[in-house]
């Protein structure tokens, strides 16, 4: 069952782990929702995952999506951040990342925005039309 993301980014709160695998659950390939610290063990070629900043030993700050096909590997930090360590370590390969700023400073709705980029991803099969789509809006 989909959670309805524009419903809840209208009400501007912030996503929980388990409203966000809720949203995933239908998600071909989805490995999961991780903190930076409970990441899995050795990655699986075609996969997708959510990933709080934040360590196992508190309460969550920030959502990011990684999406990983064969050799290619995504990230997206709303902030326009490159990928954690943690994650670099664990995906074993270079990684391609957006600049892109797609979210305020004080707000918190970077769940949404990476499952809006999950979403159209998973329709599209394409990670940069699925990014410009968030950057332009659908023109």
């Amino acid at each position: 069952m989909r959670v309805d993301l524009k419903l809840m980014l209208k009400d501007k709160k912030p996503l929980s782990n388990t409203e966000i695998m809720q949203f995933c659950s239908d998600i071909p390939r989805f490995r999961g929702v991780f903190l930076r610290d409970t990441l899995p063990s050795k990655p699986l070629n075609d996969e997708v995952g959510v990933l709080n900043l934040d360590c196992s030993a508190s309460f969550g700050t920030h959502w990011v999506i990684w999406i990983k096909a064969n050799d290619n590997c995504y990230y997206v930090d709303t902030f326009g951040y490159g990928p954690p360590l943690e994650l670099i370590k664990y995906l074993k390969h270079n990684i391609i990342y957006s600049t892109f700023i797609l979210q305020d400073v004080g707000t918190s709705y970077c769940g949404h925005v990476c499952l809006l980029l999950l979403d159209n991803y998973i329709k599209t099969g394409n990670f940069i039309s699925s990014l410009l789509y968030l950057v332009e809006g659908d023109k």
